[in-house]
C-alpha cells in the first residue's frame, strides 16, 4: 500500500506554493502600480494641458485688449467682446453636434452618475460606467473648457479636471479590461 508523499515532500510543496503565491502577489502589485502610474500621468498631462491652454488663451485675450486699448480707449473693450463672441460661436457650433453635448457644463453631475453606476445593481457588471467613448469625452471637455475660460468666459478648472480624470481613468480601465 502506498501512504502518500513523505512529510518532507509535503513541506517542500507547501513552501513552493507559498513562494509562487508571493511571486504572483508581487507581480500583481507591480502591474497595478504601473496601471495607476499610467492613469495618474495621463490625467495629470491632460489637466496640465488644459491649464496651459487656458493660460495662453487668457494671456492672448488681455494682450490683444491692451494693444487695441493703446490705440483707442474703447477698442480694448471691443477687442475683448469680439474675442469672447468668437469663442462663444465656436463653442455653440460644437455643441450643436449631439456628440459634444456630454462635454457641456462642469461635468460633476456626470462624474457622480458614473460613480454611482459602479455601486448600483448586483455589483457583478459595472461595465455600464465604461460604455461611452471616454478618452474622446476627456478631449471634448478639454476643448470646451479651454474655449470658455481662455476666451474670457466664466468658469473654473477644478470641476472639469475631475471630469477629465474620471473619463480618462474609465478609458484606461477599458484598455486594461478592468471594469472595477
Amino acid at each position: 500500500m502506498h501512504e502518500g508523499p513523505q512529510p518532507s515532500v509535503k513541506t517542500h510543496h507547501a513552501e513552493l506554493s507559498e513562494h509562487l503565491l508571493t511571486i504572483d502577489m508581487w507581480a500583481d502589485i507591480v502591474r497595478k502600480t504601473l496601471i495607476v502610474a499610467i492613469i495618474s500621468l495621463t490625467v495629470w498631462a491632460g489637466c496640465a494641458l488644459m491649464r496651459w491652454l487656458v493660460g495662453i488663451g487668457t494671456e492672448w485675450l488681455f494682450e490683444t485688449a491692451e494693444a487695441y486699448h493703446a490705440k483707442h480707449a474703447l477698442m480694448g473693450g471691443a477687442a475683448i467682446l469680439v474675442i469672447m463672441l468668437m469663442a462663444g460661436i465656436v463653442r455653440g457650433l460644437l455643441l450643436l453636434s449631439p456628440a459634444w453635448k456630454d462635454a457641456e457644463g462642469d461635468g460633476i453631475d456626470k462624474v457622480l452618475v458614473s460613480f454611482h453606476q459602479t455601486y448600483q445593481g448586483d455589483g457583478t457588471d459595472p461595465t455600464a460606467r465604461y460604455a461611452e467613448p471616454t478618452f474622446l469625452r476627456a478631449a471634448q471637455k478639454l476643448v470646451l473648457t479651454t474655449l470658455t475660460i481662455g476666451g474670457g468666459g466664466s468658469g473654473g478648472l477644478e470641476a472639469p479636471s475631475v471630469y477629465i480624470g474620471e473619463t480618462m481613468a474609465a478609458g484606461w480601465s477599458k484598455v486594461f479590461k478592468r471594469p472595477s
